[in-house]
């Protein structure tokens, strides 16, 4: 799932990705709750539910999935746009995650409510590079499962 992310901060600015988990942080809590348009408290118990959904096969590999994803991004993106932060890779309760039966996640391509990550987002050449750094941390992700699990790409 490919998004822009949002900020009550102005000043915060940089991509991200995440997979499905119990959030590690107040930002990624903030982040979800702000996606999903839920309250504290109904993440709350969402959370508790996704602590027996998480220990499932496509945890691992989601994480796997990001990391390629997110790793991919900062290096295509600072190859052309330098000055990007990394955010890094991030667990967080996403609705649209949720249910996958599949390795899923979501990438938070830039703020828009930041004015350099909205200028940004409003270039043809950015959301390029984007989609391309996002195909080559999908193919790379692709590449490195074992034999047996390529057959069912």
């Amino acid at each position: 799932s490919i998004h822009t992310n949002a900020s009550r901060n102005s000043r915060v600015r940089g991509i991200e990705t995440y997979f499905l988990g119990v959030a590690k942080s107040r930002e990624a809590s903030e982040t979800a709750m702000l996606e999903n348009a839920i309250s504290q408290q109904a993440l709350s118990d969402l959370e508790k539910i996704l602590l027996d959904l998480t220990r499932t096969s496509n945890l691992k590999q989601s994480s796997v999935l990001a990391e390629s994803i997110q790793e991919n991004l900062v290096w295509g993106i600072d190859g052309s746009f330098r000055g990007v932060p990394n955010l890094g890779v991030k667990q967080a309760s996403f609705y649209v995650l949720i249910g996958a039966q599949m390795p899923a996640v979501l990438v938070e391509t830039s703020f828009i409510s930041n004015p350099t990550g909205e200028n940004l987002l409003s270039r043809q050449d950015y959301r390029e590079q984007l989609a391309r750094s996002i195909l080559r941390g999908i193919l790379s992700y692709a590449l490195a499962l074992s034999p047996d699990q390529t057959g069912q790409l």
